[in-house]
């Protein structure tokens, strides 16, 4: 079996399991939505249920659109076959993910002696 994550509205992320090889969505029937990402040669699915009003808190380092209600995460391979991802293995996608939003300030940029 192979497993996926479900993430909640509220950011709780729970390892599921599959039987399925291949992501097929209507084996998802909660699901109406399936993206497909590439992030740093790795490929990912996202299936997302579109219907909800409800606004998801998860950050995901790849995906920049708001996403509404819960979803599910896959990591394939090039021929979709589903490959395991366990929170562990994302929570290393999230710490490897660089953040350049302070690189560009120096300490002169928040001298307040002025």
């Amino acid at each position: 079996m192979k497993t996926y994550l479900e993430f909640s509205i509220l950011g709780e992320i729970k390892e599921q399991k599959t039987k399925y090889k291949l992501i097929d969505i209507n084996n998802f029937d909660k699901y109406n939505l399936l993206e497909k990402i590439t992030y740093n040669n790795k490929n990912y699915i996202l299936l997302i249920n579109s219907n909800n009003t409800d606004k998801n808190i998860s950050v995901l380092p790849f995906y920049n659109k708001i996403i509404f209600g819960t979803f599910l995460l896959f990591k394939i391979d090039i021929d979709q076959n589903i490959i395991s991802l366990s929170e562990k293995k994302f929570l290393n996608i999230l710490e490897n993910k660089k953040i350049d939003k302070f690189e560009d300030y120096s300490s002169d940029d928040f001298d307040l002696s002025e």
